[in-house]
């Protein structure tokens, strides 16, 4: 059986507490609570990024791969906060996580599906998806240029080795 969480409990979490009684209606028949116990990837960095992921309880850490290493960014047993697909509300081709997410103890998420979180923010919030949209693709395109100057230091750190 599916535990789902009523409007008055999600108005409680930070993220919904502005939404009114329709919205929260809206989100409570999409989303559904679901248990991981400690030492789970609830999912992992690269992989399709198919739902939002709201604490309820439990500690969660959150992981980069950085220099080949894994480096963990965050981690909290905040209530509330969130992981996950949160670009979903960018309307182009399905994204994939960023991070990875495990529990470090037993936890509880409120899980919504990518899709009808795009949706909900794309007409809740349409002139802030627009800014959040132009940020994430300048965003992107910076990350695009450090990358490729980085490579191309590297390479020429290796050129200059062999001359």
């Amino acid at each position: 059986m599916t535990e789902r969480l009523g409007a008055d409990v999600l108005r409680e979490l930070f993220l919904f507490e502005k939404l009114d009684d329709g919205q929260l209606a809206w989100l409570a028949e999409r989303g559904e609570v679901r248990g991981y116990p400690a030492g789970t990837t609830v999912y992992a960095a690269g992989k399709p990024a198919t739902r939002l992921f709201v604490l309820l309880e439990g500690t969660l850490a959150l992981s980069v791969r950085a220099g080949g290493a894994e480096v963990e960014t965050v981690r909290t047993d905040y209530r509330g906060a969130y992981a996950g697909a949160f670009f979903a509300y960018l309307d182009m081709p399905p994204q994939s996580y960023t991070s990875t997410l495990r529990t470090v103890t037993g936890c509880r998420f409120w899980e919504l599906p990518a899709a009808d979180f795009g949706q909900a923010l794309r007409e809740w919030f349409p002139m802030a998806t627009h800014l959040l949209t132009g940020f994430a693709i300048q965003g992107q395109a910076a990350q695009e240029m450090v990358s490729t100057r980085e490579r191309l230091v590297a390479l020429g750190s290796v050129t200059a080795g062999l001359t």
